[in-house]
């Protein structure tokens, strides 16, 4: 059986984006945070949580099999999701070979969209409840 896959918090996965993208650090967290925003859309604690969400999902778990998730993937399929590149450009900049991009990214960005069927449900089912109860 494979080993559980390792949970990230938002200052590794900072630093994980800050190296994929290849952008300088700065001193200032606040320039850093725009940076990561700017390459991958939503703030570092959001992709935390929903690196969290993905590794748990039965979706995703039935694609990999027995090979553990990968952070750098995820990254991957947010920055196409951010960017809205095309494979070549991206895989250019990320210098990786298109075909690994495209397998990686397209896996993870299913897998993000197969979560609306849990989370997006129990927030709607929460918000009829509180609202007619």
């Amino acid at each position: 059986m494979p080993a559980p896959p390792r949970e990230m918090d938002a200052a590794e996965f900072e630093e994980l984006g800050r190296l994929t993208a290849k952008y300088k650090a700065s001193r200032s967290e606040k320039v850093n945070a725009r940076r990561f925003r700017s390459h991958f859309g939503v703030p570092s604690d959001v992709i935390a949580c929903t690196w969290e969400l993905v590794i748990e999902s039965p979706f995703l778990k039935r694609k990999l099999g027995r090979r553990e998730p990968q952070p750098k993937h995820f990254l991957w399929a947010m920055m196409l999701n951010k960017i809205y590149s095309t494979m070549p450009v991206l895989a250019t900049r990320l210098q990786i070979d298109e075909k690994t991009l495209e397998k990686w990214a397209k896996l993870y960005l299913e897998a993000v969209a197969e979560l609306d069927r849990s989370v997006v449900s129990m927030v709607v089912y929460l918000f009829i409840y509180f609202y007619y109860v």
